[in-house]
């Protein structure tokens, strides 16, 4: 989902839309506004709304997560931790997916890569928000 909302703008050069069109009805925006990249309240709504649901992804993912597979899903954890760092980049930012390319900085991620692997190694439980 979170590569759903960071693509947005480059599926579009694709002629591709991955957001869910029961989703873009819910919220009153249409493909040719999605289309003509038209970035407005509705616009930011919807994508907010898609931020909650990767969240409940990650948190739910999390949750089922056994202890005794932690460390075998580290690698796992690793991309989670930096997925949940770009939806929260984005979310900051009010979602300008038409405009910018969304990306953690070489720190960014080494930094979360460092926090997982100590959590694994320590057998810690994943963390479930941003």
């Amino acid at each position: 989902m979170t590569n759903i909302i960071r693509d947005v703008g480059k599926d579009l050069q694709a002629d591709r839309i991955y957001l869910p069109q029961e989703d873009l009805t819910r919220f009153n925006y249409s493909k040719p506004e999605l289309q003509d990249r038209q970035y407005n309240d509705r616009f930011v709504r919807l994508m907010e709304f898609e931020a909650t649901r990767a969240r409940d992804f990650f948190s739910r993912a999390a949750a089922a997560l056994p202890a005794e597979d932690r460390r075998a899903m580290g690698p796992a954890e690793i991309m989670a931790s930096i997925y949940r760092g770009l939806l929260r980049q984005m979310e900051l930012d009010k979602f300008r997916v038409f405009e910018k390319e969304y990306r953690l900085s070489k720190l960014e991620k080494a930094s979360r890569i460092a926090t997982q692997l100590f959590k694994s190694f320590l057998n810690l439980p994943p963390r479930t928000s941003v």
